[in-house]
């Protein structure tokens, strides 16, 4: 959002805005690409690819290293957590350095959710970077430290830090929004806590 407007104290969709031009530039898409996926004109956006080439360069170089070693590699890329081999379309090269990113953030997702399962976590549904699992009602809050820590990793030099919700209620589909009801919500037919528990990659 500063790359667009300046430094300042940026609401929520101008964050989201932010957030997909980074997604774009992941991609590979230039300022045609984040006129449409951002929302803005094109003199702005034009403006905001060159501002965030130079404000991060190693992205820039990165990039162009893995399409250089996907093409001598015949067109594949090898992923660094576990050493995958991902095909790349030679005609998409561009979205190498997304198939690295997403790459990883899979493969910690993947460890996180073999971890609760260990532990014997009732894993409902993964979704995205969130996993939904269910606790007795009795044990939610306990669940929810559980699920927090079982998250939590580090990945290289960074951290890798989860958040958990609770939902109270007997399906975790009845809070469509995740608005969180309190105790006082709670109905003794429904029997069961459900958490949404959150990697913020």
């Amino acid at each position: 959002a500063d790359l667009i407007w300046g430094p300042g104290n940026w609401s929520k969709k101008q964050r989201g805005i932010g957030k997909s031009v980074a997604f774009a530039k992941a991609y590979g898409g230039g300022a045609d690409v984040i006129t449409k996926t951002a929302g803005i004109d094109i003199t702005t956006a034009r403006a905001v690819v060159k501002a965030f080439d130079r404000a991060y360069p190693q992205i820039v170089t990165h990039s162009k290293r893995l399409q250089r070693q996907a093409a001598q590699r015949g067109w594949d890329i090898v992923t660094p957590v576990y050493g995958r081999r991902l095909a790349l379309s030679r005609d998409r090269s561009y979205a190498a350095l997304n198939y690295e990113a997403q790459s990883v953030a899979r493969d910690i997702f993947a460890d996180a959710l073999l971890r609760a399962t260990d532990e014997g976590v009732t894993c409902v549904l993964p979704i995205h970077d969130e996993l939904i699992t269910q606790w007795p009602i009795e044990a939610a809050e306990e669940g929810a430290a559980t699920m927090q820590r079982l998250m939590t990793s580090r990945y290289l030099d960074g951290p890798i830090d989860a958040s958990s919700d609770i939902l109270w209620g007997g399906s975790w589909g009845s809070h469509p929004d995740y608005k969180i009801p309190s105790h006082e919500d709670y109905r003794p037919d429904e029997h069961a806590a459900h958490h949404i528990t959150e990697d913020s990659q």
